[in-house]
């Protein structure tokens, strides 16, 4: 696809930047930890890739509205359904090389200074997915409200998601004590990713329509 390629091109340069500029922050505030507890370290690589897959998913939107080039790719050939298509696999490609580069440098070098003990496959899968949710509701917000808007929509489900962070213990004591296979959050995560992705594409091309041709 020559549009997948040109993003690519346009994208990857950019990419490598912002690895680089998270791998930097990441060891400096490595360096300043008193201990180099493997756990905090890995969660301090999760949460900046986090952001960093926010980035990618805010500005491969709006840059598109910035130039008002979506006006352009909807008077070629295209359905408003291709260009969400387009759009969610670009972003799914670019989160999940940020994540890799990102994450498993720190994870190499956590191994390399501390023997882990980890299920590996189970447990990349799901951060992994909790990228991609991550980067995917950014990307559903700033397609169907306008990246200006949607900026501050996802802040709420931080603040939220914050809370209950902090507040876990007290939140499993109010659960069922039911345990679940990893499996079934995993499964979980994908219906969460699909169900974004199958709202922009019914919703997308009467909302662009309206912004773009008003």
């Amino acid at each position: 696809m020559p549009l997948f390629e040109k993003d690519l091109r346009q994208y990857a340069a950019e990419l490598l930047l912002l690895v680089l500029f998270e791998l930097a922050s990441i060891f400096s505030l490595i360096l300043q930890l008193p201990q180099g507890d493997p756990a905090l370290i890995l969660s301090l690589a999760f949460g900046i890739s986090l952001v960093g897959g926010f980035v990618f998913s805010f500005r491969t939107v709006a840059t598109e509205e910035s130039s008002r080039s979506m006006a352009f790719l909807l008077a070629l050939p295209l359905t408003a359904q291709q260009i969400v298509s387009h759009k969610f696999l670009l972003n799914l490609l670019l989160t999940s090389l940020n994540f890799i580069l990102v994450f498993g440098s720190v994870l190499l070098y956590c191994v390399w200074q501390t023997p882990l003990n980890l299920t590996l496959g189970s447990t990349l899968l799901t951060l992994w997915l909790l990228q991609l949710l991550n980067n995917h509701l950014f990307l559903c917000c700033s397609l169907l409200f306008s990246s200006t808007k949607a900026i501050w929509l996802p802040f709420p489900l931080l603040i939220i998601g914050i809370n209950g962070a902090a507040n876990w213990h007290t939140v499993v004591q109010l659960l069922p004590a039911v345990t679940l296979p990893t499996i079934v959050y995993q499964l979980l995560l994908i219906m969460l990713v699909l169900s974004l992705f199958v709202m922009t594409r019914a919703m997308y091309g009467s909302r662009i329509a309206r912004r773009e041709w008003s």
